[in-house]
């Protein structure tokens, strides 16, 4: 389980990569977030929620769509390999602690790379970052990391596209994170059902 970009570098080099390779790579991935599609997703805003089928549920009962009519969800998707996933992996579990009293709720949702495995591996660490759910991804996406804001009466109202979003941490190469947390935490204010506004950490 990748927990870092810096983790993501070690991996690839314990798996025979060529130094100079790998550094190209991790050089490479703030520019990878700038680079995406900031639109992608914006297709589905104002649709309605898709139904929550995963292939397995962890750290609670099945949920389902109808009896959390009235809070508003953040979904996010994440896979085991992806050094942006494990950045962001801290806010979802933030926003959860600050806002789930006054009507958000928050699923984590653990993409198994490649072909879905079953195996105890991959779930255990999905439940060790705070994944909800297990399931399946829309590959038509530029990245399985999306996340989305379903409002009080189940429509999508936000997505964001994917990649890594958190709170400040001091590294210059993370203002576009920074800046898609602090959008996210709008979009939650904004919402009637999600909580009412509170001061972003600094």
């Amino acid at each position: 389980m990748v927990e870092s970009r810096h983790d993501d570098r070690d991996r690839l080099l314990a798996d025979g990569r060529a130094s100079t390779e790998v550094e190209a790579r991790v050089a490479s991935m703030p520019g990878s977030l700038a680079s995406m599609d900031r639109n992608a997703g914006a297709d589905r805003v104002g649709a309605s929620a898709p139904t929550l089928e995963f292939d397995a549920w962890m750290n609670t009962d099945p949920l389902s769509l109808e009896p959390l009519r009235g809070r508003v969800l953040l979904v996010r998707w994440w896979t085991g390999t992806c050094p942006f996933c494990a950045g962001s992996a801290p806010a979802p579990s933030a926003l959860h602690g600050q806002c789930s009293s006054q009507g958000l709720t928050v699923i984590g949702v653990f993409q198994p790379e490649g072909r879905p495995r079953r195996s105890a591996r991959p779930a255990a660490g999905a439940a060790s970052r705070g994944a909800t759910g297990v399931g399946v991804s829309d590959r038509g996406r530029p990245a399985t990391s999306v996340s989305f804001l379903v409002d009080a009466q189940g429509v999508i109202r936000f997505m964001h596209p994917g990649m890594e979003y958190h709170d400040e941490s001091g590294a210059r190469d993370h203002a576009m994170c920074v800046d898609d947390m602090r959008a996210i935490r709008g979009e939650i204010d904004r919402l009637p059902g999600g909580r009412q506004p509170i001061a972003s950490p600094r």
